[in-house]
């Protein structure tokens, strides 16, 4: 994920999206989720793979994920006290994709899932 980031600051935004996609292959969540949102986000077969890899690596990029933090960004303890700010990211909208994308899709996450383990 950081070299995808290090290519985006010195400008060499060809080269994003495949270390992203190397980042996402290795479980890296953050990276599925840009990849969902920005670089595949008109290839709904790319998109729903990414979020049925996810789902079997355990999380639903569908979902919104917040918690509550203080202001420094320290999970929020209520025995401290003081203000409460939200952090968090809202769930990803799929596109829309016939069954026959959404099944192939979820073959090719099998798959993805499948390498991961074997590595």
């Amino acid at each position: 994920m950081w070299i995808a980031e290090l290519a985006q600051r010195v400008g060499r935004y060809e080269w994003t999206p495949a270390w992203l996609a190397l980042a996402a292959e290795r479980g890296d969540m953050r990276a599925m989720r840009e990849l969902m949102e920005s670089w595949h986000a008109d290839d709904p077969l790319k998109v729903w793979t990414w979020f049925h890899y996810a789902k079997l690596l355990g999380k639903d990029l569908t979902q919104g994920d917040y918690r509550a933090i203080h202001e420094d960004g320290s999970s929020y303890d209520d025995d401290v006290g003081g203000p409460m700010f939200v952090d968090g990211v809202d769930g990803i909208e799929l596109p829309t994709a016939d069954e026959s994308v959404r099944q192939e899709a979820l073959r090719a996450a099998h798959s993805l899932f499948a390498h991961m383990k074997a590595n």
